[in-house]
């Protein structure tokens, strides 16, 4: 399992400036695929950005990706680990 936190904070920094970062980040997509990569956030620790501010920033940086990575990689590939989680999602 890959967790591409990493990768979403990089991408922020350097996707314009080195653009390695993104080919790097899709080689990672290539060989794990995104039902075994999950996006994860170092917060509470991370004070820079809000978890919101942070999902909006991963969403930014994943945007070439398809709809159907989007959605396994920011949140289903999670709830599959966890299935539990889906009931916590309906109560909100």
């Amino acid at each position: 399992w890959v967790c591409q936190w990493i990768f979403i904070y990089l991408a922020n920094i350097t996707f314009d400036k080195w653009p390695m970062t993104r080919e790097l980040f899709e080689r990672v997509v290539e060989r794990f695929g995104v039902r075994r990569m999950s996006w994860g956030t170092n917060y509470p620790a991370s004070h820079e950005q809000s978890y919101k501010e942070q999902l909006e920033l991963a969403r930014v940086a994943v945007s070439f990706l398809t709809a159907d990575e989007q959605k396994w990689l920011l949140g289903e590939t999670a709830l599959s680990l966890w299935p539990a989680l889906r009931g916590a999602q309906a109560q909100e």
